[in-house]
Order: structure tokens, then C-alpha cells, then sequence
């Protein structure tokens, strides 16, 4: 009787399934403010469907002893204008087609400090390019910095950008 239980139990418990699968590295980073630090990533197995930007941001920043980031609207529309560019143009570089750099770019749309831009192309969702973003050592150090304040994210047809800047 206790055998047919257990095997009644195991085979409910095999019919359950997590919708979010993730893993978890250790990986070491340089960071300029203490000299080496450990650094986990969590990273979802199906990056493929919709993600809150902000909080995966957040939650991948604070696994790493980070404080969180707030959107800002001018950091927003700084990425969204230069994803646009790039999708327009089919240019790919942080420094734009005239010359522009993200800092300028980033003060031209209103925000005083800007900190660090990642971009990215192909045919990617938001989620896979944050976990692409997380296993390139320089990506994922401007994710994770300390002084990083608040965010702009914006993505037109398959290019990526994502602007940090400091807060001030």
C-alpha cells in the first residue's frame, strides 16, 4: 500500500512544471572601486517571451549586492532615438554615424550624467539580449555598476540600446 502511494505522489509531483527555468555562474569581474569581486548570474533558460526590463535589471543587480535602477524618460528616449538610427541606417557603434558619442547623445535628450551604454543586434528579445549582456565581462560590469542610478532601454526592429547613468 505505502509502494502504490509513493508512486500515485511521484507521478503528480512528475506533472508539475516550473515556467521559469534559470542557472546560476560565478563568474569574477574587475571592478575599480574594490579589486576583485565575485559575481553571480541568473540567467532564464527561455529568454524568449516578454520581460520587464526594469525588474530583471533590478533583480540581477541585487543577486550581486547592487542597488536598483530607476527608468528615466530622457535615458529612454536617448536609447530609443539611437536604436532607431541604427535600425534606420544600419549603422552599429557607440559612437554614431556623426560622431556623437552616448554621453552627448544622453545630454542631449536632458540628462546630466551619463554613465555607460551597451547596445546589441540580431534577432533577439529583450530578454535574451540582457542575458547575452550578462556573459560579456564589459557588459555586464556597466550593468552592475555601483554609481549606476537610473536606466534607459530602447530597441527598434533588432538593435539594443540600454544607457546607465548616475543619478546626479
Amino acid at each position: 500500500m505505502k509502494i502504490a502511494v509513493a508512486l500515485i505522489y511521484a507521478a503528480l509531483l512528475a506533472g508539475c512544471t516550473s515556467t521559469t527555468t534559470t542557472t546560476t555562474t560565478t563568474a569574477r569581474a574587475t571592478d575599480t572601486s574594490q579589486n576583485v569581486i565575485p559575481i553571480a548570474i541568473s540567467a532564464p533558460l527561455d529568454a524568449s517571451g516578454p520581460v520587464d526590463v526594469t525588474a530583471t535589471l533590478n533583480r540581477l543587480r541585487a543577486e550581486n549586492g547592487r542597488g536598483p535602477l530607476a527608468e528615466d524618460p530622457r535615458l529612454s528616449t536617448a536609447a530609443r532615438d539611437y536604436a532607431a538610427l541604427m535600425a534606420r541606417t544600419g549603422h552599429f557603434s557607440h559612437t554614431g554615424p556623426s560622431g556623437s558619442t552616448f554621453g552627448q547623445r544622453a545630454r542631449a535628450a536632458g540628462y546630466p550624467c551619463p554613465r555607460a551604454e551597451n547596445i546589441a543586434f540580431g534577432p533577439m528579445s529583450d530578454a535574451q539580449v540582457i542575458a547575452n549582456w550578462m556573459t560579456s565581462p564589459g557588459h555586464r560590469r556597466n550593468i552592475l555598476l555601483r554609481d549606476a542610478r537610473d536606466f534607459g532601454f530602447g530597441s527598434v526592429d533588432d538593435k539594443f540600446v540600454l544607457i546607465l547613468g548616475r543619478g546626479c
